[in-house]
């Protein structure tokens, strides 16, 4: 690495040749470039801010030039910027004043490194910060604009490897191992992304001709000249005259990989029972486990025997997984499948990447899986086949492009491989499978498509893994009373359950959209409607007849609405509650629906006739796309138009749940209410549905298409959370029961601390004044210590006003503060705090408490502000209490008490995943020292985990202590 420092400008082309090393070497890069040799100059840059508004300056030029994707030289500087380095940026690059007093300014190296990039491509992560930062900083002393071609590595690397989870240089440094001495300091960043931009040439270089064609046709949204790397790679590709491999198939530009159906080798074997059995069988994969191996031979028992329930307690870190799927794979052997189903998405995905994998190796035989999510988990082929034919905006075009080169690799077709923090935009619900009914058997894919061949292969499948979701949804159609079932952490099924039964109908939403539509067909100024007429897409009947049923909709759903708010809505005066609930019950729902019978039925009709109108008009719209029958304006027009037709759509989805017959089925368990602000007549009203208990629920649409059910969990079950458990999941008192010991030492590997002395914020004046106590200890421990910490809260309110409290203290400068609803979605955050390279703090609530996994440097301190009551006002909880008290029990005692505990335990299993974890837990809520029923939180922790109680002021200090015995 040459650094570089100069005092004048005159000594540019003495320093450009000092870079060149001697006139040969010189002589040698013109013999390069002559013979078409392409420079490729890497840059990344250090400076005192990212606003290229002339206010900032750099403070580090470095450059990595390669070729033939070869790196040939470096160049670095540090550069002074006659100003102080704001703290944050020293805190982030490492690079402080003193580092810089003695470089030189960049007037003094400007002219060195604009000789340095002539006639070379510009390389760079993120290029549009990097050289519009670069060109502002020449522009201010004088210099010309850098007129040079661009490329930018991070939408090269999201085309080439569009599955990976995180696309910031650090993580892709971690992924590939690329040596990353100094994050954040642009020699070693330069270095990295040089490394990175030859495996992507590389990378891009593997395709296929068919598939970089395809990509090229879609390459003019990309950033710069980036597209001249697809360029360059697809026409060395057709200069080379490959075949498409036999792995691969191409369809109508789209390039997939063939159907495969596996075909399993005959092998029978015993299931082995023994230890002296096991460990052969684990030998050199895994070792031998006691607990495991219990599980094990409990549930192989189970599979074989009469009982068909079987409750697991199997505590984190024992090897849960592999303790149900081995007796599942010796299962298959005797002809029976397992269904295993997961609370969530991401553990089910951790199953099949890691489980699964581990597991062949164990097994001495092949066993046959498939995974079962919804049909909206899935692309349709033919859907995204079309919208590579509508004008799309920039952002949309590279999401088609990753897209395709992720159809490449697949053989899912699943689009959470593509593991996007959010999958909410257009073109998503453009491509979005909606089931196998929606097929054409005329599709060119149809005998391509995922789902259909999906729903084949779990015919044959020897397990079957799914999430609750899907499960409590299509039970029937995977059990068949054929498999056996495992509900891996079960304890979560009641409520996947309720929120599966939970809908909600929006009548002002229906309002909106339907606006929208009749404004875009009748008075769009510059196309309309009558174009298409003209175009002859559509006829004059056609138009009016589409045109009518959803002026029903806009006019009759408003009049419904005014019928329930006439009825049922009581306002009140000087209320200060933004909204309110108001219980109903099915039976007066459907009163007042036939009261009004004439208008809910035209109204059905119309939403009927307009779905199918929707249907035919999008194969007439793609059959026109095919034969370029319609202008530039039409296709806009119709793009536009079907969009909102979704949101339309989608609005009306819960209308069915208005249908007499729906009402007729709905009993004393499902609870009805409307939402509304008391004070704004004109704010949304909306009809709420819900189930008030899952029990009854799985038993007769769960648990009956099933052989045999284990139902297993982590959580150590206390007396009072135990029944609960149980009457949750309609368990006998008496069902068959197994509990295994934790793998994990907890008296060295965690240790916690209570706070004595907390508010009660019943007795507080304001919100305000918690959230001050919440801001002023949470300051404390943060200023005092440097963990990965997670910071549980229970609601998105507090989170909110604890960030703003921390930022004004302009910790957020110190550390990286991440806070749910305020700079991210869960998704984001989740993915940003897991593959961060510093210490962070995470601000969550919700699926925080569980549905996040932190193995050891990935989470070191778990503070949970305040333990987990759900609200006892919400309209739900009220009434299941209600229920619980004519029952003759105490609700706090019944429901609140048990839940409460349940998912405190959800949340300190955030803290030890491994057996090198160590982590510590700290608890800001005093209750859990000073109520009487502070039993039922501790209880559920590990008996030989020590706590320490003492004043909020001291916390820090025990942190601190615990951070040297583990190490950290």
């Amino acid at each position: 690495m040459v650094n570089l420092k100069v005092s004048n400008q005159k000594r540019n082309a003495e320093h450009r040749l000092e870079f060149l090393g001697d006139s040969a070497n010189f002589k040698t890069k013109l013999v390069k470039k002559m013979s078409n040799l392409q420079t490729y100059a890497v840059v990344d840059l250090e400076m005192t801010g990212t606003n290229p508004n002339g206010s900032e300056r750099l403070i580090q030029f470095s450059c990595v030039f390669t070729e033939g994707n070869k790196i040939v030289n470096t160049f670095s500087t540090l550069i002074n910027p006659l100003r102080k380095i704001p703290e944050d940026v020293q805190n982030l690059t490492n690079i402080t004043d003193k580092d810089v007093k003695n470089a030189p300014t960049f007037d003094e190296v400007a002219g060195t490194i604009y000789a340095l990039l002539s006639d070379t491509v510009f390389v760079a992560h993120n290029i549009e910060l990097d050289y519009r930062f670069l060109n502002s900083e020449f522009e201010r002393i004088g210099f010309p604009k850098l007129d040079l071609e661009g490329i930018d590595t991070v939408q090269l690397a999201q085309i080439a490897f569009p599955t990976l989870a995180s696309y910031r240089l650090g993580d892709l440094a971690h992924f590939w191992g690329f040596k990353h001495k100094h994050p954040h300091h642009a020699d070693s960043d330069a270095f990295v992304t040089a490394e990175l931009f030859i495996l992507l040439q590389k990378k891009l270089a593997s395709m296929p001709e068919a598939l970089l064609k395809s990509l090229l046709k879609l390459s003019d949204a990309l950033l710069y000249e980036t597209k001249q790397c697809i360029l360059q790679a697809y026409e060395n590709k057709r200069k080379q005259y490959e075949m498409l491999d036999k792995e691969h198939i191409e369809v109508e530009g789209i390039v997939l990989r063939r159907p495969r159906f596996e075909v399993k080798k005959g092998f029978n074997d015993k299931f082995p029972k023994t230890e002296a059995e096991q460990s052969r069988l684990f030998s050199g994969v895994i070792d031998w486990r006691k607990e495991q191996a219990k599980m094990m031979n409990d549930i192989h028992e189970h599979f074989n025997g009469a009982e068909k329930m079987l409750l697991v307690q199997a505590p984190t870190g024992m090897g849960k997984t592999l303790g149900y799927l081995v007796p599942g794979a010796y299962q298959a052997q005797e002809g029976d499948s397992t269904v295993v189903s997961t609370s969530t998405t991401a553990l089910l995905d951790q199953i099949v990447k890691e489980s699964v994998p581990l597991l062949k190796k164990i097994v001495p035989f092949d066993f046959t899986y498939e995974v079962m999510k919804g049909s909206g988990h899935y692309i349709d082929l033919e859907k995204f086949s079309h919208t590579l034919k509508i004008p799309m905006n920039n952002q949309t075009r590279l999401l088609q492009m990753r897209i395709l080169s992720w159809l490449w690799q697949t053989t899912t077709g699943d689009m959470d491989e593509l593991r996007l923090t959010t999958y909410r935009a257009q073109l998503f619900k453009m491509i979005k499978h909606a089931g196998v009914g929606s097929l054409s058997d005329k599709s060119a894919f149809y005998g391509l498509d995922f789902v259909r061949l999906r729903d084949v292969r779990v015919k044959f499948a020897d397990f079957v893994f799914t999430n609750h979701s899907y499960l409590v949804r299509h039970a029937e159609e995977i059990g068949k009373g054929k498999a056996n079932l495992i509900l891996d952490e079960a304890q979560n099924i009641p409520s996947v359950a309720m929120e599966q039964s939970g809908s909600v109908f929006d009548f002002d939403l229906v309002k909106i959209y339907s606006d929208t539509l009749l404004v875009s067909m009748e008075s769009r100024i510059s196309f309309s409607f009558e174009g298409l007429i003209r175009q002859h897409f559509l006829t004059k009947n056609e138009y009016r007849t589409i045109l009518r049923n959803i002026q029903t909709i806009d006019h009759s759903v408003p009049f419904i609405r005014e019928k329930f708010w006439e009825r049922y809505v009581r306002t009140k005066s000087g209320s200060k509650k933004e909204f309110v609930e108001t219980l109903l019950s099915p039976n007066k729902v459907l009163g007042l629906l036939k009261e009004n019978f004439a208008i809910f039925l035209k109204t059905t009709k119309a939403y009927t006739e307009l779905l199918g109108q929707m249907t035919e008009m999008k194969q007439r719209f793609f059959r026109a796309l095919d034969a370029g029958t319609l202008d530039h304006e039409a296709v806009n027009l119709l793009t536009d138009w079907f969009i909102d037709c979704e949101k339309l759509v989608e609005s009306m989805e819960k209308w069915h749940l208005l249908e007499f017959s729906e009402l007729e089925k709905m009993d004393e368990t499902t609870l009805v209410w409307m939402k509304y602000s008391p004070n704004n007549p004109k704010t949304h009203l909306r009809l709420c549905f819900s189930r008030l208990e899952a029990g009854k629920y799985l038993e007769e649409r769960v648990y009956g298409y099933f052989k045999h059910i284990v139902m297993c969990g982590a959580l150590l079950f206390t007396k009072k959370t135990e029944d609960y458990t149980k009457d949750q999941l309609r368990l006998d008192n008496d069902v068959l029961t197994k509990r295994y010991q934790s793998a994990f030492d907890y008296a060295h590997q965690a240790r916690a601390v209570f706070a004595t002395d907390s508010p009660d914020l019943s007795s507080m004046l304001s919100k305000a004044e918690y959230h001050a106590y919440l801001t002023d200890a949470l300051a404390d421990i943060i200023e005092k210590t440097s963990l990965q910490t997670l910071v549980l809260f229970n609601s998105l309110e507090d989170i909110e006003a604890v960030y703003n409290g921390l930022s004004v203290r302009g910790l957020n400068k110190k550390r990286e503060i991440l806070a749910q609803g305020v700079n991210g979605t869960p998704e984001k955050l989740k993915k940003r705090f897991v593959l961060t390279s510093s210490k962070s703090i995470l601000l969550g609530a919700g699926s925080f408490w569980e549905g996040i996994d932190l193995p050891e440097e990935k989470l070191e301190l778990l503070v949970i502000t305040r333990l987990p009551f759900q609200s006892p006002d919400s309209l739900i909880n009220k009434v299941r209490y209600r229920n619980v008290q004519a029952k003759g029990h105490n609700p706090f005692s019944a429901v609140s008490l048990p839940e409460a505990a349940l998912k405190f335990r959800q949340g300190f299993g955030r803290l030890i995943r491994t057996k090198d974890d160590h982590g510590i837990l700290a608890v800001l809520d005093s209750r859990i020292v000073n109520k009487r029923y502070a039993h039922e939180f501790t209880d559920t922790l590990p008996k030989n985990l020590r706590i320490d109680r003492v004043e909020m002021k001291d916390i820090p200090e025990i942190i601190r202590d615990a951070e040297k015995d583990f190490g950290f």
